[in-house]
């Protein structure tokens, strides 16, 4: 696992106790955002991702809707970087 990746984990268990099905459920939603961006750079992807789940762990009473919330932000961030269509690109 990339430090990175290790790094947020690291801090998210600080903040909050995150179980293994959370955070295996936040590796694949991350590598999965990266191929659905394939047209952005993987790690300018991944950075957006890591830092809006450690907003959300941040904040975070229970982990439980972090991945969905995490993935969720992810796809209207990078949607609006990417210049993609629809309903999260800005007009």
């Amino acid at each position: 696992m990339p430090r990175h990746v290790v790094g947020v984990m690291l801090r998210a268990e600080m903040s909050l106790t995150l179980d293994d099905d959370i955070r295996t459920r936040l590796r694949h939603l991350r590598s999965g955002i990266a191929l659905e961006f394939d047209g952005l750079p993987e790690q300018e992807v991944q950075r957006r991702f890591d830092a809006i789940v450690e907003g959300l762990l941040d904040e975070a009473t229970f982990g439980d809707f972090v991945p969905v919330l995490a993935w969720r932000y992810a796809r209207e961030e990078l949607s609006v970087v990417a210049g993609v269509p629809g309903e999260y690109a800005a007009d």
